[in-house]
């Protein structure tokens, strides 16, 4: 095995090393497209607001299709509801309570999930990030 390596040395206050030409993985597990299905998610993704009247306090979850008509429990079909929207739509879909969505529910990419999940995000990432985010995305007004 010859490796050939840079003129550069990598030095941190515990190691130092040259700088490898090639690095090659033993084996890659490829990332999932989207995150984690989780209620924290979901409040992330709905930045922490109630998707009918944009309300902060008492947030629950509302199933945009009620689960008794076959809504599912998935990211296009949950969004954040405070009680007040949730009690007012009961078992109805938001046309028949006359709460029209101010965002339709989605599944957030993972250049999204980075943006929403309140990490420290330097400004060449964002830039980064915001031009990998899909027309569907509420930070799409962003990127154009």
């Amino acid at each position: 095995n010859i490796v050939s390596f840079y003129d550069k040395t990598i030095r941190s206050p515990g190691a130092e090393f040259r700088l490898p030409s090639v690095v090659s993985l033993k084996s890659y597990v490829p990332p999932t497209r989207n995150p984690a299905f989780t209620r924290f998610n979901v409040f992330l993704r709905d930045k922490f607001a109630c998707q009918y009247c944009g309300e902060r306090d008492e947030l629950t979850f509302d199933h945009v299709i009620p689960r008794s008509r076959a809504g599912e429990t998935s990211w296009e079909n949950l969004v954040a509801c405070c009680n007040p929207c949730n009690n007012r739509k009961g078992n109805r879909t938001p046309e028949e309570a006359g709460l029209p969505l101010l965002y339709v529910p989605y599944a957030p990419c993972r250049s999204e999930y980075f943006i929403l999940s309140g990490r420290r995000i330097l400004a060449d990432q964002m830039s980064y990030l915001l031009a990998r985010v899909p027309r569907g995305s509420r930070w799409y007004s962003q990127t154009v």
